[in-house]
């Protein structure tokens, strides 16, 4: 039952009330991960969706999903990806008169997506610890036979998110497994899902003895509060997170290449070419680097597979 409209919470009350950041409990409720309604345009929370977020954030309940991608309409381009990187994008289209949606696709159900046609581009963080490289060996896999363009968007730092202080002294993969240590997890498919199951497998190291590891978050922010609020020890994450949310630390562990992909057919439609044009402006390149941890050294470069 909603609660009348002077009752209900508002993003600063719940951002109070669960010791994050108000952009935090946007991004939560924009991925559905926290339950929430509008009164007009404006956001709104009953106590209920609160603690119901709690609860399973104690029990490692499974997380939302994100909504699938619709399908590009004529004119429209449909970028699919989580990383702030890609608002920042979409937003510098828009002034050029390109109209860019935004899906909040993970890396993997993005380039998915790119492949059955409902997206005109995918942006992706994927980590191959054969070839110690980002991106490429997934696009070939996973786009097979489809001739792609893949542009760099920006590198940036990727490591463990620990309660401040470190109380657990964890400073690499393996000590996720340690006794009494707890994982907050995210979805599969994301970057740093893909990451972290790498490097278990790197290390010989059972997902079924980590304690945790089957609690999901289908977002960043989400996976970082359960660490902020004592629900669990540590996770795989952005710098930038760490400085968003209080009583947080980071362990570096990499820099993560985060790139553009697009089909090469995609490229015929002067929206597509538009797009290409913003990613390598420097206006662009000034947008991403006025954010801590981003390094635009090679944004714009590109790589076209065959």
């Amino acid at each position: 039952m909603l609660m009348d409209n002077e009752n209900a919470l508002k993003a600063e009350d719940v951002a109070k009330i669960l010791k994050i950041g108000r952009n935090a409990v946007y991004a939560m409720a924009k991925s559905g991960e926290l339950r929430s309604y509008h009164v007009g345009r404006k956001l709104r929370f009953t106590y209920a969706d609160i603690q119901d977020y709690i609860d399973r954030s104690k029990s490692g309940g499974a997380p939302a999903r994100p909504v699938p991608s619709p399908l590009p309409q004529p004119g429209e381009l449909v970028v699919g990806g989580q990383e702030a990187l890609v608002d920042v994008l979409a937003e510098h289209a828009r002034r050029r008169g390109v109209p860019v949606m935004v899906c909040g696709l993970n890396s993997y159900d993005a380039l998915c997506a790119l492949y059955r046609g409902q997206l005109s581009a995918a942006c992706c963080g994927l980590y191959d610890a054969e070839h110690n490289s980002f991106n490429i060996p997934y696009i070939r896999h996973m786009l097979p036979g489809t001739p792609t363009v893949v542009v760099q968007l920006a590198s940036l730092a990727k490591g463990l998110l620990v309660r401040s202080g470190n109380p657990k002294e964890i400073v690499g993969i393996a000590d996720l497994a340690r006794p009494g240590v707890r994982l907050s997890n995210r979805e599969k498919g994301s970057s740093s899902r893909v990451y972290l199951d790498s490097m278990f497998a790197q290390l010989g190291i059972s997902p079924s003895i980590v304690d945790g590891y089957a609690d999901e978050s289908a977002t960043e922010l989400g996976m970082a509060s359960k660490i902020a609020q004592g629900y669990a020890d540590a996770g795989i994450g952005r710098q930038q997170t760490a400085s968003r949310i209080e009583g947080l630390d980071f362990v570096p562990l990499l820099r993560e290449d985060y790139a553009l992909v697009l089909r090469e057919e995609t490229l015929k439609a002067p929206q597509a070419k538009a797009l290409l044009e913003v990613v390598s402006s420097g206006e662009l390149q000034q947008a991403f680097a006025c954010a801590s941890g981003y390094d635009t050294s090679a944004t714009g470069r590109y790589a076209i597979i065959r």
